[in-house]
């Protein structure tokens, strides 16, 4: 897998959400701390991570002159990232 393939990878919901599984594994045997943050807490980091990371990922792409500049990739990449947020937050929602 190429460099550009794998942000490519980055701008879809599965590749958030492998990128932020992984994160979070690291995040929680790391950081002792973030088990005891709020759930609220926990969400917005969530939150961020999914919007951050096919925004990053957009970013490279349109720096190696692999994707060009304009509101619909910008849009498709917080979508993706949107949609990755909506689908773990639905796994949740018995604990809400």
């Amino acid at each position: 897998m190429s460099l550009s393939e794998f942000l490519r990878f980055l701008n879809t919901s599965a590749g958030i959400n492998a990128a932020i599984g992984f994160a979070w594994s690291f995040a929680v045997e790391w950081i002792p701390a973030y088990t005891e943050l709020p759930r609220r807490a926990k969400r917005v980091i969530m939150l961020g991570l999914c919007l951050l990371i096919p925004t990053l990922a957009t970013v490279g792409l349109i720096a190696m002159g692999e994707a060009v500049l304009d509101e619909g990739t910008i849009w498709a990449a917080l979508l993706a990232g949107f949609a990755a947020f909506m689908g773990s937050q639905a796994a949740q929602l018995r604990q809400l």
